[in-house]
């Protein structure tokens, strides 16, 4: 992966880029950095010629009336027929609300007609009535969602030959009417529009790597998911935080690289644990992983799979406040109880003067205080260990979760931290 290079254009990035779609092309560029592919820029404005065989992905954000009028009359006039010429050899066209709109056949707005670019079959008109505001989520034909906001005027109907991008599962999408959001389209499918900000790739980081994928023409299985919880079949559920696309030359003979094919090359990737609340957000595998998704060494996770993880992140997380509470002095952890118990020096000087009082009326009486002592500590240990057979009884329910950490503690003395480099392959 080092020597790929995803080449970005954005088309008149200082009149189309209002809701902070510029937050799309950083997303892009950290995605590229985090997983050692390198990353091109260049903008593109009015009357400039575009090259449709020099950049991968082309990105249209979206602009106010005035500049969207501007931009769709320049783009019909200097760069339509390089937009379909790169859509038909495979380049991703990426529009979002207003250049979404301009990929159609046109936008009525009112008495005004802007042209747009024909690259997909579709029509705009501006209606009368309210516009379609708040947030969306939209599910994918492969079930994946997608979630964002929109804000536009315009009402969007897709043509015969144009799919919807994905189903309205909450807002109002294309029209407010049809059910649909955005397009999915060109030659190869790789044109797409949506009314989606927010903006769209950093509320949705999967998306920005099925756009890369695509645009670089590999198989979206190469690019392991950041930042998101996937199963491996040597360390179990993790995150992938890093992938520095540097090729690995893992030492023989080690027990740690053995599972390794020497007849595939792997890159270094950096990993953590995840955390509790990060399982529970993302949506399960439909299927169970196939021979080619665990010689890969990485999969989605099933359901199953899933919720034995949450039971893991639970016993960490209870493993972790059990050792910082231990690591505590003891008059840090219970300050308030040491001193609502600790008598003053006035009411133990008042308290001994009653106990040689007492011995002078009743030498017995000098049992009392002991007993009393004696039994409050039977009570307190008769809670405590009460407690424990609780603790035991669910414990019962998480051993072989425990044993999974207890290994996982044995593999730091093979410096296997969460966060270690080195510490996982995946095919390249």
């Amino acid at each position: 992966m080092a020597d790929r290079t995803l080449r970005v254009c954005a088309l008149y990035p200082d009149l189309m880029n209002i809701y902070a779609d510029r937050g799309n092309l950083l997303l892009l560029e950290r995605r590229c950095a985090w997983r050692g592919i390198g990353f091109e820029l260049r903008g593109i404005g009015l009357g400039e010629a575009l090259d449709p065989d020099a950049h991968d992905l082309l990105y249209i954000g979206g602009g106010q009336d005035r500049d969207q009028a501007l931009c769709a009359r320049d783009m019909v006039d200097t760069k339509r027929d390089a937009l379909h010429a790169a859509a038909e050899r495979g380049a991703v066209v990426f529009a979002v609300c207003g250049g979404y709109q301009l990929l159609g056949h046109g936008y009525a707005m009112g008495g005004e007609r802007l042209p747009g670019v024909g690259l997909v079959d579709l029509e705009t008109v501006r209606e009368e009535g309210p516009r379609l505001i708040g947030n969306v989520a939209i599910e994918l034909a492969d079930g994946q969602v997608l979630a964002g906001f929109e804000n536009h005027g315009g009402r969007t109907r897709l043509g015969a030959e144009a799919r919807p991008l994905g189903r309205v599962l909450r807002g109002h999408g294309n029209d407010g009417r049809s059910g649909y959001e955005g397009v999915l389209g060109g030659p190869h499918g790789t044109v797409v529009g949506t009314y989606l900000h927010g903006p769209l790739l950093p509320k949705n980081a999967w998306f920005a790597d099925w756009l890369t994928a695509t645009a670089l023409g590999i198989p979206v299985a190469e690019l392991p998911p950041l930042d998101r919880p996937v199963m491996t079949a040597r360390f179990g559920m993790l995150v992938f935080t890093e992938i520095t696309g540097e090729i690995a030359e893992p030492p023989g003979g080690t027990e740690i690289y053995a599972h390794l094919n020497p007849a595939f090359d792997y890159v270094w990737a950096l990993w953590r644990r995840p955390s509790l609340d990060e399982l529970v957000g993302p949506w399960p595998s439909r299927t169970e992983a196939g021979p080619a998704e665990r010689m890969r060494g990485w999969w989605q996770p099933t359901r199953d799979e899933l919720r034995q993880g949450r039971r893991d992140a639970r016993v960490r997380e209870r493993l972790r406040e059990r050792r910082a509470a231990a690591r505590q002095p003891e008059e840090e952890r219970a300050p308030l109880a040491d001193a609502r118990h600790r008598p003053s020096d006035e009411h133990r000087s008042d308290g001994r003067r009653r106990e040689a009082d007492d011995r002078e009326r009743d030498p017995d009486r000098s049992l009392a205080p002991v007993v009393t002592i004696l039994r409050v500590q039977y009570k307190y240990a008769r809670q405590r260990l009460v407690r424990e057979e609780v603790e035991k009884a669910r414990g019962r329910q998480h051993q072989q979760a425990r044993r999974l950490v207890e290994e996982l503690d044995r593999s730091e003395g093979v410096r296997l931290r969460e966060r270690d480099l080195a510490a996982f392959f995946f095919r390249q």
